[in-house]
């Protein structure tokens, strides 16, 4: 078994086109105790009170955690120890379901004795009313977070760009009811397009963290090498500012939209290893380089895909059954996989995708994917193309 913590190392020297442009997070030192860093960051946010401060006497805390933040088990341990030093009288830890059952069970432990639950989007039961969307329809949230006094989100710092009016917290559409997740994923602003706002001037990603009454959040950022380097606590607002343009490009001789290879590394832990942050890589990459140019995933994913990844040669708009032919009180079932399908197929046919896996090319070749096996496969791939855009700590790049 993969342990949580271990390092994951994409061979970039590998790469040695002719011209090499680089996107990445801010080159800044890892950071060797995580929960130190927590415990200080939540000690002095930035335009909020101290958490000390922010929580009173009874609440009830609850944690929404983005199992992809870098050393989660240890920022985990960082939030409780603060925590522990209010008058909270009861803490509760949501993580996002997209956790493989390894960096679950590594926050179980980090969280002892507290309970630690896994979101269930399709469970109705695991589900309270918010409010409605734009188009009138209920959305629910998860229960732990609704019944809570206060809600701390800890998510990873991901790049926005300015005026993409996205959400910093992690809650939505992550820890929202089964359908809601549909409709989002079907939504045409998860393709780019600008989000509709609502009356507030928010989009509904802005929205639903507002009426939960989120905030404060913890943001942490990678470096790009994937290592926990830099705590923030603050607003909402104050993240959204720090979000837009995170990554920074460090060209050389060519446009990072003109490459014709784009190599993405999921640099971090093993819990940046998953098929979500695989997505992630695949968008970042393709919004970079536009169509035409080959993509390479470098990864050390395990988890074999399931679902309606295994019908990525049917027509996009088969993979998500409509949400409207549901019941009114009955929750379509959620699989993580037909979401991810439904997003990835536009993407394969407009790219040449390749995939760098422990899984055996048998499994990977029916997607639609090509293989790369090693390092020297990498290099002699390099080869072929004029330009490359490398992109580091890729699972960061985009929600």
């Amino acid at each position: 078994m993969k342990q949580v913590n271990e390092r994951i190392v994409a061979p970039v020297e590998s790469i040695g086109t002719a011209e090499l442009s680089q996107w990445q997070p801010p080159q800044v030192p890892g950071v060797e105790f995580a929960d130190e860093a927590t415990s200080k960051a939540l000690a002095s946010p930035t335009d909020f009170p101290s958490l000390a401060d922010a929580i009173i006497e009874g609440d009830v805390v609850a944690i929404a955690v983005d199992p992809n933040v870098p050393q989660v088990p240890s920022v985990i341990r960082g939030a409780l120890q603060a925590i522990a030093q209010t008058d909270a009288s009861r803490v509760t830890v949501v993580v996002r379901d997209e956790a493989t059952d390894e960096c679950f069970e590594s926050i179980q432990n980090a969280a002892k004795p507290h309970l630690v639950v896994r979101h269930s989007s399709d469970q109705r039961q695991a589900q309270s009313y918010l409010a409605a969307d734009l188009d009138a329809n209920p959305i629910y949230l998860s229960r732990e977070l609704v019944d809570a006094d206060f809600v701390l989100p800890i998510t990873s710092m991901r790049h926005s760009a300015p005026g993409q009016r996205g959400d910093v917290t992690g809650i939505f559409p992550a820890f929202c009811d089964s359908a809601t997740r549909k409709r989002q994923h079907s939504n045409p602003a998860v393709n780019g397009e600008t989000p509709a706002t609502t009356k507030s001037g928010r989009s509904i990603a802005q929205e639903v963290p507002w009426l939960l009454g989120v905030q404060l959040v913890l943001s942490v950022a990678a470096n790009p090498a994937g290592e926990a380097a830099t705590f923030r606590a603050g607003t909402v607002e104050c993240l959204q500012r720090v979000a837009e343009g995170f990554f920074s490009s460090n060209p050389s001789g060519t446009s990072i939209t003109d490459a014709d290879l784009v190599v993405a590394a999921l640099d971090g832990d093993a819990a940046q290893q998953t098929w979500e942050n695989v997505l992630r890589a695949v968008l970042a990459s393709a919004e970079l380089a536009g169509e035409s140019s080959t993509l390479v995933v470098w990864s050390e994913v395990t988890d074999e895909p399931a679902g309606k990844m295994l019908e990525l040669d049917q027509p996009t708009e088969d993979l998500l059954e409509p949400v409207e032919s549901l019941g009114e009180e009955d929750l379509p079932t959620w699989n993580r996989f037909d979401a991810l399908a439904q997003r990835l197929r536009p993407l394969l046919e407009t790219h040449r995708v390749i995939l760098h896996s422990r899984l055996s090319r048998e499994i990977i070749e029916p997607l639609g994917l090509g293989v790369i096996e090693s390092a020297g496969e990498l290099e002699n791939l390099c080869k072929g193309f004029q330009s490359c855009l490398l992109l580091r700590a890729a699972g960061f790049a985009c929600e």
